[in-house]
């Protein structure tokens, strides 16, 4: 009976009852009148166990058969006192034995199974074919006419002969029900050849229910085998949604190492082991976490190299990217990925010996789309119907601030903290590791495998070498020395701003095809906004001939690439999203103050999915003069309209981060002091600047005290 419960939905039939109902739980000596076991099925029915160690066809009082029967009466009355039915389609009373003989087997075997086919109207001896047979039904009528006290009315009768099943279990070292159970076990429940060992586990557990008077359910049995070392198989039905998985998890691995590693002109591949990264898998190990951290850190490669040490070890792994991601549910999820079942449940059903790994990269580039919502309920079913999964996502430090839906789904466990060092206290409720930028030592031994990055870091200004410690940052250098930029024009760049221009520079203009390029950059741009995807379909742009001529150069120039998506169609993007943010900034935000308003006001939705963008485009304008008047312009223009609170405070918070002194300000300050127009749009983004600050969690009292002192006494007098 374990065995079957155990092996699910590929043991159709026990019992008799139908392929579509599975056993889904057993309770050990129970305080039912049919007290043996009690097994509950997938529809609500339940099956009566009562164990004989041997039967006849005894007609005795005192005969096993008697005694078994006197309990199904004594079961049946019990169910009609408390308002319960026995449903012959769903229920049974069985008796389970390793003894019968002919006439138990075969006679009285083929009566209740007549009593199951029987149709309603019929009379009760169409069931009783032989003479054994018609002995049999007399025996059994004779029994239960004495144990009911008279004769067992008709309904009832029918009802019990219908229900009633007699199972012979000869399970004896090499008997033909035990390598039944062996073989069904193989199949369906344990890898090959480990059927033995499952159930002399399954066996001692028996036992040791019956003892509690306890039960179990599938996953109960299941932590059983694992406990022992058992190595379990998938769940049968899930099988072919598991390979699946494994398939889009290969993909997803494959483009993780693009982002992962630093690709050399000669072909070969450079990856940094971060000292970060076993941290992160002895974290893993112990629960759920989001690995936190700015653009460009590495976020992603530090899930490939979980991902990629837990594959290698055999352990349960899928990888799933936002970006190739285009569902809008959970369901929508399971048919984008050509699935038979919902994620959760293939995972519930994978049966890994050890914890399985979903690993989710960049949550925040499913921005402001359907594809955020179905990952975040695709965690919350994950941790209620798998909760053996451990769940790594990685998100950006900001998008952690503002997501809300996310923060509660990985909560801190005291019992399995991450070491203080790795954590921010902003997100002190957040179990997570923060990454930070490359360390001076992790900095000089990637630098001393990466051809003239070493001589350029050697020769680097505090401030190039300030943005080196990114790792998109030291990519882009790279790139940049290895298509021929002298190392001196790197030296003047002071900001990653700066380093994109450069970027820009090389790849995308100085000659006739400039405009060209730009253009099918913009339209993909503009594609990917209203799609709400960093990754389409080539196809979606509807260029010309010409123009994707011109996406296959860019293509070359390594601006954009195409990866197969989690549902297997090739999908155009960005080689990292921050390339993708500075386009935006750059080809489809205005650089004006009153249309950069109205386009923010236009498109209301639009703030939440290019911020990064837009922060760009603030530093830019930050940097276009030194009394700062553009800057502050484009400020208060977006302030003083009904835009979203997200497009207004962005501005605030680039200001919060550059400015040193009072008259990085004084623009801001000049309107505050007086009593124009825009003196309202003013104060909403001093409040900003300062929320900025408070939300980061600056110490106003740090090295800036004097600045945002001085900005106080300014405004005390003039806002109130």
């Amino acid at each position: 009976m374990l065995g079957y419960s155990t092996a699910e939905r590929d043991s159709p039939g026990a019992f008799g009852l139908g392929a579509e109902i599975t056993l889904e739980r057993i309770h050990c000596e129970t305080p039912e009148q049919i007290d043996d076991a009690l097994v509950t099925s997938s529809e609500g029915g339940r099956v009566w166990i009562q164990s004989k160690s041997h039967l006849s066809l005894s007609s005795a009082k005192g005969s096993q058969l008697a005694d078994a029967l006197d309990q199904f009466v004594a079961q049946l009355k019990a169910m009609a006192s408390r308002g319960q039915q026995l449903h012959p389609r769903k229920d049974r009373f069985v008796i389970a034995t390793d003894q019968g003989g002919e006439a138990i087997e075969t006679h009285l075997g083929q009566v209740l199974e007549g009593a199951r086919k029987l149709l309603p109207g019929e009379p009760l001896e169409e069931i009783a074919k032989t003479d054994g047979e018609r002995r049999a039904l007399a025996v059994v009528k004779g029994h239960l006419d004495r144990s009911w006290g008279a004769p067992i009315p008709e309904p009832e009768f029918r009802t019990l002969l219908a229900s009633m099943r007699i199972d012979v279990f000869r399970l004896a070292d090499g008997g033909a029900a035990m390598l039944a159970l062996e073989d069904l076990i193989n199949k369906s429940v344990v890898e090959s050849g480990a059927a033995r060992n499952a159930i002399s586990e399954l066996y001692r557990n028996t036992a040791r229910l019956a003892a509690l008077g306890a039960g179990a359910d599938h996953d109960a049995l299941k932590r059983v085998l694992v406990d022992a070392n058992v190595r379990l198989r998938p769940t049968p039905s899930y099988e072919s949604d598991i390979a699946a998985l494994k398939q889009v998890t290969k993909r997803s691995v494959a483009e993780l190492r693009e982002q992962a590693a630093i690709a050399l002109i000669d072909g070969e591949k450079v990856q940094l082991d971060r000292a970060v990264a076993a941290e992160l898998n002895h974290s893993a190990d112990a629960g759920s976490l989001l690995l936190v951290g700015d653009p460009g850190v590495g976020k992603s490669g530090l899930l490939h190299s979980l991902a990629s040490s837990r594959l290698a070890t055999g352990r349960a792994v899928v990888v799933l990217t936002a970006a190739t991601l285009d569902s809008t549910s959970v369901n929508r999820l399971r048919q984008e990925l050509a699935l038979q079942h919902d994620v959760a449940d293939i995972l519930a059903g994978w049966n890994a010996l050890e914890p399985g790994t979903l690993i989710i990269d960049a949550l925040d580039a499913a921005r402001g789309s359907g594809v955020s919502r179905a990952l975040i309920d695709l965690i919350r079913e994950v941790r209620r119907k798998a909760p053996s999964w451990v769940v790594v996502a990685s998100i950006r430090r900001y998008d952690l601030r503002e997501g809300v839906a996310v923060r509660p789904l990985f909560p801190v466990d005291p019992s399995s903290r991450v070491p203080v060092e790795l954590t921010e206290q902003i997100f002190g409720n957040v179990r997570h590791i923060s990454v930070s930028s490359l360390a001076e030592d992790e900095l000089v031994e990637l630098a001393g495998r990466v051809p003239r990055m070493a001589a350029l870091l050697s020769s680097a200004t505090p401030e190039l070498r300030r943005l080196l410690v990114n790792l998109f940052n030291f990519r882009l250098a790279y790139e940049l020395l290895a298509t021929g930029v002298p190392p001196d024009e790197l030296a003047t760049v002071r900001t990653q701003l700066g380093l994109l221009d450069r970027y820009w520079e090389q790849r995308i203009a100085g000659d006739d095809q400039t405009l060209s390029r730009e253009d099918v950059l913009r339209k993909t741009c503009v594609r990917m906004i209203e799609r709400r995807r960093l990754r389409i379909p080539a196809l979606d742009l509807g260029l010309s001939g010409v123009e994707l001529t011109t996406l296959a150069e860019l293509e070359r120039r390594n601006v954009v690439n195409q990866e197969p998506g989690a549902g297997g169609q090739q999908l155009l993007g960005f080689g990292h999203q921050i390339l993708f943010d500075y386009a935006v900034s750059r080809l489809v935000l205005p650089y004006d103050a009153g249309e950069l308003a109205q386009k923010l006001l236009d498109e209301p939705t639009l703030a939440l999915v290019v911020r990064p963008s837009l922060v760009l485009l603030f530093n830019r304008l930050w940097d276009a003069d030194s009394d700062g008047v553009a800057f502050w312009n484009a400020v208060l223009a977006v302030s003083a309209t009904t835009v979203t609170e997200v497009a207004k405070v962005v501005g605030p918070s680039v200001a919060a981060d550059r400015a040193r002194a009072l008259e990085d300000l004084n623009p801001l300050l000049s309107v505050l002091a007086s009593d124009g127009a825009t003196r309202d749009a003013a104060v909403n983004a001093l409040r900003h600047v300062f929320g900025t600050l408070y939300a980061r969690g600056e110490d106003l009292a740090g090295e800036r005290a004097a600045l945002w002192s001085a900005v106080a006494e300014e405004t005390s007098k003039s806002v109130v």
